[in-house]
């Protein structure tokens, strides 16, 4: 069960650290163009407030010290997470691209890619297990496959990046941001009512980071919006997303994660123009909103299936001679 101290650490500790961080990146940025400046929040924002989420809910047994050590010698998938978002803020924020923008696409392929074969190879079917070494596993996967699995994945994160990334400077971006958490809230619902509760409140704080980083956009008047952390948000969201599909007991189907995927995809893109902005923004939120709501419901629907009702257990029959006495 999730307490108020997960509450805590999942949901109002990356919440207030993204606002706080925002809000400072944003003043000490005051004079760098708007534009410029609130990709810089909005970047340092996700990648501390998630990182603060992550740290918090993994120094509840061992402390914060060895939850952050984790993080800098990892050893389970999720440790990789932050370093993760980290190197995907780095690609939206440091300018590698030239007019040709050939840096921008090689660095986001490399982060992509790395993040994808890094996930893929500590799965018990990995070439190089234990278990396929040991001949203990019944679907060893080839070289092939894994390859093809990396190359899908990176087209699929260097697709979605572009998509999101054209949404910087769209007015209203606020609402963007909202549907953004929306859609990272709805994947940890549907973990948790899949019984994968680490997973989900990782996802909890993801969606805690945007909330608070909406929340800070918005009070400052900063232009932008997610588009100008497309990376980091991609990297949080797709890397466990990945992660509840490879390493959970059917907690996250493809088809589910492919739905969630589009809902956050479709909630933090550019319309095009010749679309009447109230119109598209309203029929955008109810279409997102929608998707979500289909695959939170599916997986509320299997927890309640699950759920076997107790029978009522008959009461034996009084013994009538059991107050005799002869």
């Amino acid at each position: 069960m999730i307490g108020f101290e997960d509450i805590l650490r999942g949901v109002l500790a990356p919440a207030a650290v993204a606002a706080v961080v925002f809000a400072c990146v944003r003043w000490c940025a005051s004079r760098v163009p708007a534009e410029r400046a609130g990709a810089l929040a909005w970047a340092a924002s996700v990648v501390c407030g998630y990182a603060a989420g992550h740290w918090a809910l993994e120094a509840a047994g061992p402390g914060l010290q060895e939850a952050v050590a984790k993080s800098f010698r990892p050893h389970q998938a999720r440790d990789w997470l932050p370093l993760a978002v980290l190197a995907f803020a780095f690609i939206d924020v440091v300018p590698l691209d030239g007019k040709k923008r050939v840096g921008t696409w090689l660095g986001r392929a490399a982060v992509c890619g790395a993040l994808a074969w890094r996930m893929l190879s500590l799965h018990r079917d990995y070439p190089t297990s234990e278990l396929v070494r040991a001949g203990l596993s019944e679907t060893p996967w080839s070289w092939t496959g894994i390859a093809v699995a990396c190359a899908v994945l990176i087209a699929i994160g260097l697709c979605l990046w572009q998509m999101m990334a054209s949404s910087r400077s769209r007015p209203h971006a606020w609402i963007l941001a909202g549907l953004a958490a929306a859609a990272a809230g709805g994947a940890g619902a549907t973990l948790a009512l899949s019984g994968s509760l680490f997973y989900a409140q990782l996802l909890g704080a993801l969606a805690a980071t945007l909330g608070g980083t909406g929340v800070a956009m918005l009070a400052t008047r900063t232009a932008g919006g997610p588009g100008s952390a497309a990376g980091p948000i991609l990297a949080g969201f797709c890397g466990l997303l990945l992660m509840a599909v490879l390493f959970t007991d059917d907690a996250m189907g493809i088809a589910s994660a492919t739905v969630l995927l589009t809902a956050l995809t479709l909630g933090t893109t550019a319309l095009p123009a010749k679309i009447p902005t109230r119109a598209a923004e309203s029929v955008r939120a109810v279409v997102c909103l929608a998707l979500i709501g289909a695959v939170v419901g599916i997986a509320a629907s299997r927890f309640a299936a699950s759920i076997e009702p107790v029978q009522p257990t008959e009461e034996a029959a009084p013994n009538p001679y059991s107050q005799y006495q002869g």
